[in-house]
């Protein structure tokens, strides 16, 4: 999953942002002026009141949509500039009232004066100027209204994503301490069987001390996503499955059939050793009923299967392991682990990340 160091998104955010008022700035002023001016074009109507006002103009209308849309552009770059936290200090709404009254009654008599100049028109001028000041107030109300709207919009956007950040920040943390569990527990289970194989064997232990090293070296390294490829899972099985032979030796077995085609297929950090181990927790194993664990990638999930043996007494377990798993893979995916239990199997099914 992509994500931008926290630098780079604000640098991204801001330019985002200053884009889309850019945006906002040139549209709404374009649509604003075309709808206060669209009546004028009753005036070709031969047989309407606004034909006997007004004589229509093109050049005229082209002149009155331009100089709305000036208008309309001042007053949404200057208002947007207030709403748009640039200056933490606190806004006083008179000013910003006070201003847009004067640029309301600024360009309705700049306007007046220009048309009148450029134009002959034969409206009566209390008309004329009264409906050129009211086009502009009507302006000036859509604009405030279309602002205030998207700036409503964009306060509910930012919030929703502060509160995505809270949330990842907080998934995050849940996973750093699910996989601290997760450590210390293998970590001891490993240092309890080398007790059992120095006395046994000291030359196995070297070699024990070698497949241990690398397994909780992989245990330890940290990925920003959480989550690695299934070649990466199966290289390190090898070591965990070197350590469980050397104290099962023939009474335990892994078979693996994975096609290369899942192997770049992605999956949460440690998620196969759980898997053993919840298996070897649970069932008997010895060179006459070897416990026979068998790992192969079905309709896009990894299954983990393996014979039920189950112990006479079962130990008490501190549920970490499978819990874990399932739990770190509903955080990262969103997904649920599926667990099979049948009279001589018991089948624990992972979902993977495709790319």
């Amino acid at each position: 999953m992509a994500s931008f160091h926290f630098k780079e998104q604000n640098t991204y955010l801001l330019f985002m942002n200053f884009s889309i008022e850019k945006r906002l700035i040139v549209f709404s002023s374009f649509f604003v002026s075309l709808i206060t001016n669209i009546p004028r074009l009753l005036a070709l109507r031969q047989d309407g009141i606004m034909h006997q006002l007004w004589k229509f103009d093109l050049y005229e209308f082209l002149f009155q949509v331009l100089y709305n849309f000036l208008f309309c552009f001042i007053v949404s770059y200057y208002n947007i500039k207030q709403l748009n936290g640039i200056s933490k200090k606190q806004k006083k709404v008179v000013p910003i009232i006070a201003t847009n009254l004067f640029l309301l009654l600024t360009f309705s008599f700049i306007g007046i004066f220009l048309q009148k100049q450029l134009f002959h028109s034969n409206t009566p001028a209390f008309i004329f100027k009264g409906g050129y000041v009211i086009r502009l107030l009507l302006s000036l109300l859509l604009l405030i209204i279309i602002i205030e709207i998207f700036f409503l919009l964009e306060k509910n956007r930012l919030k929703d994503i502060e509160h995505e950040k809270l949330r990842n920040a907080l998934l995050k943390t849940e996973l750093e301490l699910l996989k601290g569990q997760l450590n210390p527990h293998f970590f001891f289970n490993s240092l309890s069987s080398l007790s059992a194989i120095v006395r046994e064997d000291p030359i196995k232990a070297q070699h024990y001390i070698n497949h241990l090293s690398k397994a909780y070296r992989y245990s330890l390294q940290a990925t920003e996503s959480h989550l690695v490829s299934l070649s990466d899972e199966l290289q390190t099985l090898e070591s965990y499955t070197e350590l469980l032979k050397m104290r099962y030796e023939n009474a335990f077995s892994v078979k693996i059939d994975v096609e290369e085609k899942w192997l770049a297929a992605k999956l949460p950090h440690i998620s196969l050793q759980p898997l053993i181990e919840n298996a070897m927790k649970h069932n008997a194993a010895s060179a006459t009923n070897p416990l026979n664990i068998h790992l192969y990638v079905l309709e896009g999930s990894l299954i983990c299967k393996n014979n039920l043996q189950p112990l006479a007494y079962q130990e008490k377990t501190t549920g970490t392991g499978l819990a874990n798993l399932a739990e770190r893979i509903r955080i990262l995916l969103q997904q649920e682990i599926e667990i099979e239990k049948t009279s001589g199997s018991f089948i624990v099914k992972i979902p993977l990340v495709i790319n």
